[in-house]
């Protein structure tokens, strides 16, 4: 499977070859930049290359409702990959072929996941005879996630694809959904550890970082901690009751786009801006669009007066249109194609986000979250949108963002979809 991104130059791509499972799954961090987590990562296949690679947040149970539900974001993310805009880097070309892994926290020591007595082989009271196991049948529920993977598996084989590969990566062993005779345990990780892709990352350095250091917001300067409070405080004595401003939210959008470091100033400034509801959706246009056009749009009085109602200038009023932020917000995403300048934005936002004072990160963390989405990492946006809710219950913001980061943010959705929790 040919690495996207981190390959050497884009002329010579460094091609990973897996010939078993655990290859795969070694080769996952190596492809998504990050060691994945609590997520399915779908890699598609055109003939014996690999395309582009899918991950979606697992749901919080195997409900049958739980299964359904995501399987169907699952099939309309992979319909959506091939519509995608070519910016992002994807082939028009629909995959052949699609390769599955389940990455999840769980464990195959999990009571629930044992062996009945008269399936598992296991020795019984002592003297007892020992039990013949009974060979397991695809998808046999002694593995995290068996439920999931077969409405996975089944949706696929509808949909004409074929299944290269299904299997599970949990805590303590990984094993294929497709093998009838998988140890109920599970294999043993260091099967992963010792493949000739993951030995091959280790001799040419190749370093792959942790998922909680990616999502983790850095340590602040404490001086420069310092100077933002100071800076807000000015802020506060100087307009202790901003209205919405157009030219201070074109102004944030400049600062989070410009290549140059937020000083002090800057990041109280954002700080300030990102708390009204309405400045901070319009900071969302300045990114996707270039700034002064987003000022052109919020100032035109059709246009304007529409993006102040939806949007709101306080939380009661994002609250009473909700619905339409949230779809507004979902639909901006599967038409953009300028991705390769949102992470210096993010990282930019980042640095902000660990100076501000934790009581004023909520509309930041939310902000960050929807960058993250935007750039394919759902399970970062999540972290940061939960710490935004941790801080702030009831921000209207952070819950719309939650909502919006459920789906894949390729997948072209409509009103009535977006409105019924997708």
């Amino acid at each position: 499977m040919t690495q996207p991104q981190t390959a050497p130059s884009p002329a010579a791509p460094r091609v990973l070859t897996c010939h078993t499972p655990a290859d795969y799954l070694a080769a996952l961090p190596l492809l998504l930049g990050f060691t994945p987590q609590d997520c399915l990562v779908a890699v598609c296949f055109s003939g014996s290359r690999s395309g582009p690679a899918l991950r979606i947040n697992l749901p919080p149970d195997d409900s049958p409702e739980r299964v359904s539900e995501f399987v169907d974001v699952f099939v309309s993310a992979l319909d959506s990959l091939h519509d995608a805009p070519h910016g992002r880097g994807h082939s028009a070309a629909p995959p052949h072929a699609v390769a599955i892994a389940i990455v999840t926290d769980e464990r195959f020591a999990d009571e629930r996941f044992a062996d009945p007595p008269d399936a598992s082989g296991a020795a019984g009271p002592p003297g007892a005879p020992r039990v013949p196991r009974v060979p397991r049948t695809p998808h046999a529920p002694h593995a995290p996630h068996a439920a999931l993977a077969r409405g996975v598996k089944d949706a696929l084989i509808g949909a004409g694809l074929a299944v290269r590969e299904l299997c599970c990566l949990a805590a303590d062993g990984w094993v294929s959904y497709l093998d009838p005779h998988a140890p109920a345990g599970g294999h043993p990780l260091s099967e992963i550890e010792t493949s000739p892709i993951a030995l091959a990352a280790t001799l040419r350095g190749d370093e792959v970082r942790d998922f909680a250091a990616v999502s983790a917001i850095p340590e602040a300067d404490p001086q420069r901690a310092a100077a933002v409070v100071a800076a807000l405080a000015r802020l506060q004595r100087s307009a202790p009751s901003e209205r919405p401003s157009i030219q201070r939210t074109a102004a944030a959008a400049r600062m989070l786009r410009r290549p140059q470091a937020l000083t002090p100033r800057d990041t109280a400034a954002l700080i300030r801006t990102l708390a009204h509801p309405v400045q901070w959706f319009g900071v969302v246009l300045g990114i996707l669009l270039p700034p002064e056009r987003a000022a052109v749009l919020m100032s035109e009085p059709q246009t304007g007066a529409q993006l102040r109602r939806i949007a709101g200038d306080t939380a009661a009023g994002v609250a009473q249109h909700r619905g339409a932020l949230l779809f507004l917000l979902a639909s901006l995403s599967p038409e953009f194609t300028e991705h390769e300048r949102l992470p210096a934005v993010r990282d930019r936002l980042r640095t902000a986000i660990a100076e501000c004072p934790s009581a004023d990160r909520a509309p930041l963390l939310a902000l960050s979250a929807w960058l993250w989405w935007m750039c394919g990492i759902q399970s970062v946006a999540q972290v940061h949108v939960d710490a935004a809710r941790d801080i702030d219950p009831n921000s209207v913001l952070a819950l719309t963002v939650d909502r919006v980061i459920v789906v894949p943010s390729h997948v072209k959705r409509v009103p009535d979809v977006v409105g019924s929790g997708l």
